[in-house]
């Protein structure tokens, strides 16, 4: 085959090849293209006759590609020595119609039904922004076929990694993930709070706690019909949803249904996790050298400080 797809493919297994004849560990991260739009996939490289939409199709090729990566693994006797994890960084875009998968069963409802419709996928905190799927394989460590109700994010992925590996992270700021808990049959007990900026990461704007979401304020994007809804609403006291019994977030619960110290504990929890990103949310690269990156460095934007220096002087 021929094109974007097989070059990560040919990539990735050359680079195995010679952490092989190295002998040495190795970390291959792959950021597929698949499946954002442009949706691009090699023709030639499809079985005959196919006929899948070109959504589904870009999926196929990528699960072809992925099978590749894996068969190398199991070929050449790495599969039991490799920790291999398949993700995505967000939901389907909706506002690009039949060219962006689903989000079912993580359908907003409310935003649909009482938001005034829009999108609840990609670019929102709802439910079908922000699920995503996660495959984790390690035969011989992990057990396969085994589905866990976890609540994890793909901050987790550097800690785990430090840990199996044995690597001590920075002290010096503050991270997010935790360590997966990949051994056979464990699971984690205490609940899990994770945090869902705006799109703009100005503003933390919704929680999810164990198996409540708190929405402190609901927005959609453009559905496929350019329809935005009602837009930015305010919710206060803020809208809490129980996501194990309603996973398409349709019908709030009332604040009398959910344990009387949640309320202060997301609150608490908001207050640390924006401590933390005010105190250690600073880079020290000095922007001075490089006019292309001057406009990261905005003195007003807390997510975006840098080193002050003065632009008018530094070109």
């Amino acid at each position: 085959s021929s094109g974007i797809n097989a070059e990560y493919g040919d990539k990735a297994q050359q680079f195995m090849k010679l952490a092989m004849k190295e002998k040495k560990p190795f970390f291959l991260y792959i950021p597929m293209t698949h499946v954002h739009v442009p949706l691009a996939f090699n023709k030639n490289g499809l079985p005959k006759p196919f006929t899948l939409p070109p959504f589904e199709t870009t999926v196929y090729e990528m699960d072809q590609q992925v099978g590749n990566i894996t068969s190398f693994l199991r070929q050449n006797g790495l599969e039991e020595d490799t920790l291999v994890m398949f993700t995505s960084d967000n939901g389907p875009w909706e506002y690009k119609c039949e060219y962006a998968g689903s989000t079912h069963p993580y359908l907003g409802k409310w935003q649909k039904e009482q938001g005034g419709g829009g999108s609840s996928s990609k670019m929102t905190t709802w439910e079908g922004g922000h699920r995503v799927p996660f495959i984790v394989s390690w035969p011989g460590t992990l057990p396969a076929g085994e589905v866990r109700g976890d609540l994890v994010s793909a901050y987790d992925i550097l800690p785990t990694i430090a840990q199996i590996v044995n690597i001590s992270l920075p002290t010096d700021r503050v991270f997010d993930g935790v360590p997966l808990p990949l051994k056979a049959q464990a699971t984690s007990t205490a609940p899990r709070a994770l945090f869902h900026p705006d799109v703009d990461l100005q503003e933390l704007w919704s929680v999810r706690y164990g198996k409540f979401k708190v929405y402190y304020a609901t927005y959609p994007d453009h559905d496929c019909e350019n329809n935005f809804g009602k837009g930015f609403l305010y919710h206060n006291p803020a809208m809490v949803f129980n996501v194990e019994s309603d996973v398409a977030e349709q019908t709030p619960i009332s604040w009398d249904e959910v344990p009387k110290h949640l309320y202060k504990i997301v609150e608490d929890l908001k207050k640390e996790v924006r401590d933390s990103i005010y105190s250690t949310m600073r880079s020290t690269v000095d922007y001075s050298t490089d006019k292309a990156v001057a406009p990261c460095c905005n003195k007003d934007n807390d997510y975006c400080a840098c080193k002050p220096i003065d632009l008018d002087s530094s070109f």
